[in-house]
């Protein structure tokens, strides 16, 4: 097996023609809905060693068995009911890791309010080559693709399992009253929610500086993304309470702006404690948007997933590939969707709350970080306009400008600048300082955590407050 160097230095994958077997096995007998397993093996063309292997087992309770017993169709034949089980639970959990030698488990329980039954799909995955990483096994791949093979094989060879026109017809027709029914009181909650939505709330402005790594030489690097919202009408105040930091602090030779990673020790403390009454005092809210390169990556794979649900084919996968890039490196397009998601985070924000936005940017020095910049803000309109539609039923979108501009003219860059670079100095092994410690309490900490889920924490190594959708896109066609 020809293994080779896929995206970071020390990971090494499976380069070129693979094939995939299928099957789905009764395990037991003696029940209305024995347990199966639907097992997927793929293997190196060429020398027919094996590469992975992914299970999939279905056990029904009390209540689930009495279901399948009683209904028209799957009490003659459980196979299909249970094969739409495991596709559910592969696009629950879209994402696994397996190492090297040590198969990983998991379970994904799919309850049904309705009948009270309990459906627990047992998924295990195992690699078989040492690439020096954790391969990440994207199931939505197997849900549109071996399951569908596998219904077609059960309705070939039992054409009584295969619904009739008239339960078609039946049963389409009682989903669209209920969905009917549904709609009208989602489009009514919409409209209250259009209706209560405030306008001509005070207009903010969000600063943005980052720090970390977008050279992707390890899977362990990181990128933070920080924002900091300053209502319009404390602009001036906030700028002219910054400047005085500087003046307070500095004597003789007075730096044009404070950048953390070059203050001298001696004046940390000092500054810190200043600029966090200032932040406590001044700033509206702000984000830290924290990614380890391989757990953003991972969202992004559940993203381009979920872009792709509908579609009965492979899906890519290959995160090289998705970030691949003819005019540069895969750095820039990684800037663009951080940029993005900040952005468009926040943007929902202003929506909800009826605030206009600018963004301001600190200018870099190379041209293609300012053109993925301006191109992440662009898109963040769109993902704000999709957001929206869910909320409101409308693609609305805040009023938005976004500017670059020397850091050295801008103080207010320089609170942003602190926070990200305490964050990442925690990141590094440092400890928080006191001063940060004091401010985090106006910050939300965004992040992707298991299986590349995009969550809230507490703070920096704090538990797990809320979980985001994945939001659809298509990242392979980021220009």
């Amino acid at each position: 097996m020809k293994l080779e160097q896929i995206f970071w230095d020390d990971v090494r994958q499976p380069r070129g023609q693979v094939d995939e077997w299928c099957r789905f096995e009764q395990l037991e007998a003696g029940m209305p809905c024995p347990s199966f397993r639907l097992t997927i093996e793929e293997s190196w063309s060429e020398g027919k060693e094996m590469i992975a292997r992914i299970t999939a087992t279905t056990h029904l309770d009390e209540e689930g068995q009495r279901f399948v017993a009683k209904h028209p169709l799957w009490s003659k034949d459980c196979r299909p009911f249970l094969l739409w089980q495991i596709y559910e639970a592969f696009w629950q959990l879209k994402l696994m890791e397996a190492d090297f030698g040590a198969p990983k488990v998991f379970k994904v329980g799919l309850q049904d309010s309705k009948r009270n039954s309990l459906t627990v799909v047992t998924i295990t995955a195992e690699v078989f080559y040492d690439g020096k990483g954790s391969p990440a096994i994207h199931l939505p791949n197997y849900a549109n693709t071996h399951i569908y093979d596998q219904l077609a094989k059960i309705y070939e060879t039992n054409p009584d399992a295969r619904p009739s026109p008239d339960w078609m017809d039946q049963t389409k027709e009682r989903i669209l009253r209920e969905h009917a029914k549904a709609e009208l009181k989602i489009t009514r909650e919409r409209e209250l929610r259009l209706r209560a939505r405030p306008v001509n709330n005070d207009p903010v402005t969000l600063f943005i500086d980052e720090t970390g790594d977008l050279g992707f030489k390890s899977g362990e690097h990181f990128y933070i993304n920080c924002g900091v919202l300053v209502k319009d009408s404390r602009l001036d105040a906030t700028r002219d309470a910054i400047r005085n930091v500087i003046a307070s602090n500095w004597r003789g030779s007075v730096p044009q702006e404070l950048h953390f990673s070059s203050m001298p020790a001696s004046k940390f403390v000092a500054v810190s404690d200043a600029l966090a009454e200032i932040f406590l005092r001044e700033v509206d809210d702000a984000i830290c948007l924290s990614a380890i390169n391989l757990d953003f990556c991972r969202y992004l794979l559940r993203c381009e997933a979920e872009f792709n649900r509908t579609q009965e084919r492979p899906i890519q996968t290959n995160i090289a590939e998705l970030l691949a890039d003819e005019n540069s490196h895969p750095g820039r397009k990684l800037l663009i969707l951080t940029t993005e998601e900040l952005i468009a985070h926040i943007g929902v924000d202003c929506l909800v709350a009826g605030s206009n936005l600018s963004v301001v940017h600190d200018r870099k020095h190379r041209n293609w970080m300012n053109q993925a910049l301006e191109k992440g803000f662009e898109r963040s309109k769109s993902a704000i306009q999709l957001t929206s539609s869910q909320i409101y039923d409308h693609k609305l979108c805040p009023s938005m400008q976004f500017n670059r501009v020397p850091s050295e003219t801008e103080p207010c860059l320089w609170l942003s600048d602190w926070v990200a670079w305490e964050f990442g100095a925690w990141m590094r092994g440092a400890k928080l300082s006191a001063a940060f410690e004091k401010a985090k309490r106006k910050i939300r900490f965004l992040g992707f955590g298991e299986r590349g889920k995009k969550v809230q924490f507490d703070g920096p190594g704090g538990r797990e407050l809320a979980s985001y959708p994945d939001r659809p896109r298509e990242i392979a066609t980021i220009l």
